[in-house]
């Protein structure tokens, strides 16, 4: 059930008494246009600038951190579950349990303390169904497995200008400010 027009009136008026009245802000305007909140006027505690500037830097690390994490994370399994040595270790045990060779184009990996892929059910070379193959995948070859797919993410597939530039963005009004003092 969602908040009534009263309450967000008052949540809102405490949160800006709370801004003027323990922070030490006087606001000389005040401007909301198109979801963007502008204020000016004089600060009465200049203490209270480091204070807001992590406050903004980590709701807006937070805020850019979590909108790009699940494409970030979706890319990862993507590479991760087509990797060249995975899938020809797949094809060995696709082949090795039914007698023909079945190409295999991807491999989900459950699970992270034993690594396992369920290959599926698959035709044998006799004609019948085999039982569900299973591909065991040691921690080491997992670990392996999972930083080149984050090499590949984040260096070859641009993922440093799509996740990770933004969020410097986002820290650097903070670090530039503890800089200069």
């Amino acid at each position: 059930m969602g908040l009534k027009i009263i309450e967000k009136i008052f949540y809102i008026s405490s949160f800006l008494y709370l801004v003027i009245a323990v922070l030490g802000l006087t606001f000389k305007e005040l401007t909301v246009d198109l979801w963007v909140f502008s204020a000016s006027g004089d600060i009465d505690n200049p203490g209270v600038i480091p204070v807001l500037l992590l406050i903004i830097s980590t709701l807006g690390f937070l805020i850019v951190f979590s909108s790009r994490l699940s494409e970030m994370m979706s890319n990862f399994r993507n590479i991760l579950s087509s990797n060249y040595s995975l899938l020809r270790m797949a094809n060995d045990e696709v082949r090795d349990k039914t007698g023909k060779s079945h190409p295999v184009s991807n491999v989900s990996i459950l699970g992270l303390l034993n690594p396992t892929a369920n290959l599926g059910v698959w035709m044998t070379s006799k004609g019948v169904w085999s039982a569900p193959i299973v591909l065991a995948i040691s921690p080491i070859t997992y670990i392996w497995l999972s930083i080149v797919s984050f090499i590949k993410v984040f260096i070859i597939n641009g993922g440093f200008y799509k996740f990770l530039l933004p969020l410097i963005f986002v820290i650097s009004p903070l670090s530039l400010y503890l800089y200069r003092y």
